[in-house]
């Protein structure tokens, strides 16, 4: 898949990166949102998760944002309690969230975005929690409120919050 232009990017490594020593797939944790081709129409994608350099290969998951559930998604907070009471620590683990069966991309504690991804037919959903520096930024791109050039979209209100930086 070719990516057009990159509306988010992030990466960090995780915590638990020198327990992984030899799994170098799990260096780095990242999302990155895309347009994959030129023009208005072209569908975005979010790849999250696990790679050497990002997310990438079997550890990373792709959606298209069109199937995104947006009126279901959830931003919170998770504490270590939390992370290790739900889905029994960190990584790519399964757990239930909100009493649905969830897979949540753990790389650290803090704030976290949930969000329900349909299947090929726009039926049954998969649940997915995944970790960012900035969920309000990915959450708002999610919800079709930035435009493909990375720029808010017109007559969407903006967020004093994510424009001087301060976090909630």
């Amino acid at each position: 898949m070719s990516v057009d232009k990159v509306i988010h990017e992030e990466t960090f490594a995780p915590w638990f990166v020198p327990l992984v020593f030899y799994l170098p797939c799990f260096y780095k944790y990242g999302i990155k949102i895309a347009s994959t081709a030129s023009g208005s129409e072209a569908p975005m994608v979010m790849t999250f998760g696990y790679g050497m350099t990002g997310p990438g290969g079997l550890t990373a998951h792709t959606v298209s944002l069109d199937k995104i559930d947006k009126e279901n998604m959830k931003i919170g907070t998770a504490t270590a309690k939390d992370n290790l009471m739900s889905f029994g620590g960190w990584g790519i683990r399964m757990g239930y969230s909100r009493g649905k069966l969830t897979w949540a991309y753990n790389a650290c504690n803090g704030p976290y975005l949930e969000f329900d991804e349909f299947d090929e037919m726009g039926g049954k959903t998969t649940r997915y929690r995944i970790v960012s520096k900035d969920v309000e930024k990915v959450a708002s791109i999610l919800r079709g409120n930035v435009a493909k050039d990375g720029d808010e979209k017109e007559g969407q209100e903006s967020n004093p919050l994510l424009e001087s930086g301060v976090k909630r």
